[in-house]
């Protein structure tokens, strides 16, 4: 995207924006993939319902950035969309704290702590990307209103 972005003389959003949402999508991808090579690397079994409750919830605020991204080529309304995000981000954070505060009272095996931790803390980086990605979205909005 941003080798096209160089090549582009005249661009539809300023170059600094369509930037910025590059490197943070491209922020959002690797927090994905680094919290998958995780849960390779440590070997983990079933994931318990909170990583996935937390997975639904990204997969939501992905599709709603992608939803969103797709509507500034085409300058329709994204402010109702961006609230969906926000409240996805919200519950993630919800579900985030909750989840660790049931592992930490039930699990006993200090290794799978920290395996399950680690993942926990790298879905909620997910989210917190996630959410950069919306803020820039709606500065874009706010420029272009």
């Amino acid at each position: 995207m941003v080798n096209r972005l160089d090549r582009t003389f005249i661009t539809p959003l300023d170059r600094e924006d369509i930037h910025q949402l590059a490197s943070d999508l491209d922020d959002v991808m690797d927090a994905m993939d680094g919290c998958a090579r995780r849960a390779q690397i440590f070997r983990l079994g079933v994931a318990p319902q909170g990583v996935r409750r937390l997975t639904e919830v990204i997969q939501r605020m992905v599709a709603v950035l992608a939803e969103a991204v797709s509507r500034l080529k085409k300058r329709r309304r994204r402010d109702a969309l961006l609230r969906g995000g926000e409240a996805a981000r919200r519950r993630g954070d919800a579900i985030y704290h909750e989840a660790l505060g049931q592992m930490f009272e039930k699990e006993r095996d200090a290794i799978e702590i920290i395996k399950w931790k680690e993942i926990y803390d790298n879905l909620e980086n997910t989210l917190d990307q996630a959410e950069d990605v919306a803020n820039v979205v709606e500065s874009i909005t706010i420029k272009h209103a």
